[in-house]
């Protein structure tokens, strides 16, 4: 269901808009910047006498660790958790919650061909509905988040496109 914001915006999901962006992961990445530490101190105890040599070998374990977080952040972008449609700001931002960050993709209006529901069948031949949000490019993002008829038909209508005449 939506959330009413201050701002005319629609809001879709577990989102705080204050969140994006910020220090969820603040504890695990304190952990693993002291672990490289650690592990020094413990697999090579004659460097605790040689500061400058334990210095280049925790920075080196720390650049290895902030370069495999990096990597996994970009590589998996992901899950998404929710939508923002700003009608002010003419823009439909999907965000993603990330291991180590959350990612936010923003698209215009115009760059949106459809948002629809339509039956998607498993392997037992059972339907659920699938909201899909489609580009004009030709991309396809399955939405999975509970969105209603109303949600859509709302959203539909503050991005500008016709309403919906049947679920397919």
């Amino acid at each position: 269901m939506a959330q009413a914001t201050a701002e005319p915006q629609l809001v879709f999901g577990d989102i705080d808009l204050a969140r994006i962006g910020g220090m969820r992961w603040l504890s695990p990445a304190l952990i693993g910047l002291t672990l490289p530490f650690v592990l020094t101190l413990v697999a090579f105890p004659v460097l605790i006498g040689e500061g400058r040599v334990l210095i280049e070998l925790i920075l080196l374990m720390l650049m290895i660790v902030a370069v495999a977080a990096y990597a996994v952040t970009v590589v998996r972008p992901g899950v998404l958790t929710g939508i923002v449609i700003d009608e002010t700001a003419q823009t439909l931002t999907l965000v993603r919650e990330g291991p180590f960050a959350n990612k936010t993709e923003t698209l215009y209006f115009d760059e949106i061909a459809n948002l629809r529901q339509s039956k998607r069948f498993d392997d037992d031949g059972y339907a659920a509905l699938v909201t899909e949000l489609t580009t004009k490019s030709g991309q396809t993002v399955e939405l999975p988040l509970p969105l209603s008829q109303a949600d859509i038909a709302s959203s539909r209508r503050a991005i500008g496109l016709k309403p919906e005449t049947a679920t397919r």
